[in-house]
């Protein structure tokens, strides 16, 4: 159930991820720097491949997981802190792309915190499958 639930989280971040850069690369102006850009579109391909590794080796695949989130936490770390998060509403609803934003942000959050608690939990040290 875990290597499920795994599976779609990192699938549903790379999709997440990559769907919002696609988006900053090719609007007529640019959404960020050109190489912290490319470093966070490597992380969404390391999201993929966490993805693959995950149904196969579970540890690695969230290893790999782990570090598809610090590739991508430069970008959408200062993509969330310039997000107009008081004007929710506006923002999910209204602004253009907005919901994209939001979404990436959000299911990095949580593909962050559960690799990290997974990392850290007893069972999963003791067991290398």
């Amino acid at each position: 159930m875990r290597k499920i639930l795994a599976g779609i989280l990192f699938a549903a971040v790379a999709v997440a991820t990559a769907n919002w850069l696609e988006y900053a690369f090719f609007e007529r102006r640019g959404y960020g720097y050109p190489m912290v850009l490319w470093i966070a579109l490597i992380g969404s391909a390391l999201f993929t491949l966490g993805c693959i590794i995950v149904f196969f080796r579970y540890r690695y695949g969230i290893m790999v997981g782990l570090a598809a989130a610090l590739a991508s936490w430069p970008y959408f770390g200062l993509l969330a802190w310039h997000l107009q998060w008081r004007d929710f509403l506006w923002l999910v609803r209204i602004h253009y792309h907005g919901t994209d934003q939001v979404a990436a942000v959000f299911l990095l959050v949580i593909a962050t915190v559960y690799s990290l608690f997974q990392l850290r939990s007893r069972d999963l040290l003791r067991t290398a499958t």
